[in-house]
């Protein structure tokens, strides 16, 4: 095998051995408050995030621990950390995706807590308001439940308000993460993307022997 066609065959390879990639951070950036933050741009996924925004009844802030893109999944998981300094409390936050988007799901780190009811939506405007708002997914913990997840059509801007209402007095919670998910070609579409690519390569070699 020459060296052209190895580099076909390594690079079918290093396709199709994306599915087993490992979760890896995209951003160090930390804070405990996020409207502190520009943008954010998750190398790997395509998907950058801004425009944070945090409002509450009182005067909560939500900080980011971290960010990380899983390429075998297709999602980046963003945690964060809500600091509510009274309660009963509501607190919004909001931030923009930009780049292709397909879902959205949060998980509460460690035991769902009672008393805390969170909301997601992701939508086409600012705080999913307005007339010509389009709703792509919304999602709840009703129960409540530890992880939700909401697939849609790709879209290449997507805004997402998240609500988290503290009803009970004395209720805390640490963490929580958010995903937003990236499309990523099926396994053996890889596979096959790097044996097309070989078989190419063969086709090729062998019309150049012929002449």
């Amino acid at each position: 095998m020459n060296k052209k066609l190895f580099g076909i065959f390594a690079a079918a390879v290093g396709m199709a051995s994306m599915a087993s990639a490992a979760a890896v951070s995209c951003n160090p950036t930390t804070t405990n408050n996020v409207t502190t933050l520009g943008t954010l741009v998750c190398a790997g996924s395509g998907e950058s995030f801004s425009n944070f925004t945090v409002t509450s009844t009182g005067s909560a802030t939500v900080g980011l621990s971290s960010m990380t893109f899983d390429s075998s999944t297709g999602f980046v998981v963003i945690q964060f950390n809500p600091n509510p300094l009274t309660v009963p409390q509501d607190i919004t936050l909001g931030y923009l995706i930009t780049g292709p988007t397909n879902g959205i799901d949060f998980n509460v780190l460690g035991t769902p807590p009672s008393g805390i009811v969170f909301t997601e939506i992701a939508c086409s405007t600012q705080l999913c308001a307005g007339p010509n708002n389009v709703v792509y997914g919304n999602i709840s913990n009703a129960g409540p439940v530890q992880t939700n997840s909401a697939s849609f059509a790709t879209q290449t801007s997507v805004w997402i308000k998240k609500d988290i209402n503290y009803t009970t007095e004395g209720v805390r919670l640490t963490d929580f993460t958010d995903s937003s998910h990236v499309p990523v070609p099926e396994p053996m579409t890889l596979s096959m993307m790097g044996l097309g690519l070989l078989g190419l390569g063969l086709a090729r070699r062998r019309q150049q022997g012929k002449k």
